[in-house]
């Protein structure tokens, strides 16, 4: 089994159930409100970790109780936490309002997780030869994410970025990524044009295999997938049929799954339905971390509805 290692953010979800979002200057009540491990580094290595993957993160959390229960959780889901550091600021937060159809909002507040700067992160150099993939996210200072991806490269590491949130980078970053993974919105923000079906999904990301991306992937929720190489390979994932409580983690289930069933080698489009199968699953469930699926009830959902 191949070896993961995530840098990226760790917060506290706060969850809020809510009959509705809020319009601008409206004030609604909460049906319930939950404190729940969450940020798209913990959660993309969770997933990574619950669908057989060997994984380590390097993060950062405060030094409060908010800190301890995200590095015990992660313990718990046999995440190595050698390497998140426990600071004295505040542990990152995400607010996160969850409606009735099971669509979610969320504002983060960044925490210790801003405090994760390429000055913080010197020891990559001993530890990157020991692990097969790097993930990213963009939920930590963008000069580390830089420092990690420059770094990587030069040891001819693989290299996964989820853009999320997402931003406008460089045709020097997407030369150097293996795999990017993006949802609509951040495939606008980035090729700053719409997505609004399966082609011009598809559109968007030949300008950036033109750009020098090798692969990428688009998530399109309830739609499914797309994905595109270099050598021209399409791939259209429809999702499984569900029937959603919250889609929170849901994107990054997709990505832990989709790795641990690439360095299993399985072949493209049975990496991009195990990962449609381990989202499917998550979306059935409430928060983040432990709405994710393990291996066993992924294969167990394949065995059942898979090959559509």
């Amino acid at each position: 089994m191949g070896k993961v290692l995530v840098i990226g953010s760790l917060n506290m979800d706060i969850v809020q159930e809510i009959t509705r979002h809020p319009q601008i200057g409206e004030t609604i009540k909460s049906k319930n409100t939950d404190f729940l491990p969450g940020g798209k580094g913990a959660n993309q290595a969770i997933a990574a970790a619950k669908s057989g993957s060997e994984v380590a993160i390097v993060g950062a959390v405060g030094n409060d109780s908010f800190g301890d229960k995200i590095i015990d959780n992660l313990r718990k889901s046999h995440v190595n936490v050698e390497f998140v550091s426990q600071n004295n600021g505040s542990t990152g937060m995400a607010i996160i309002h969850v409606d009735e159809s099971g669509e979610n909002s969320i504002v983060l507040s960044g925490g210790e997780n801003e405090n994760l700067q390429p000055s913080n992160l010197p020891f990559l150099k001993n530890l990157l030869p020991d692990y097969d993939i790097v993930l990213l996210q963009n939920e930590i200072p963008w000069a580390s994410n830089q420092f990690v991806i420059d770094f990587a490269y030069e040891m001819g590491k693989e290299i996964y970025l989820n853009l999320a949130p997402g931003m406008v980078v460089g045709d020097e970053v997407l030369e150097k990524i293996t795999l990017l993974i993006l949802n609509e919105t951040e495939a606008e923000i980035l090729s700053g044009l719409k997505v609004t079906s399966v082609s011009t999904s598809l559109k968007i990301m030949e300008k950036l295999i033109e750009r020098g991306l090798s692969e990428v992937i688009i998530t399109l929720g309830e739609n499914g997938s797309v994905y595109l190489n270099r050598d021209n390979q399409s791939i259209y994932t429809p999702a499984f049929r569900v029937d959603p409580v919250d889609t929170t983690a849901a994107g990054d289930t997709f990505i832990g799954a989709y790795i641990t069933a690439r360095l299993n080698n399985v072949d493209t489009e049975g990496c991009l339905e195990y990962a449609s199968a381990a989202a499917s699953l998550c979306v059935t469930k409430r928060g983040a971390q432990q709405s994710i699926p393990t291996k066993e009830e992924i294969e167990m959902y394949l065995n059942l509805f898979g090959s559509r």
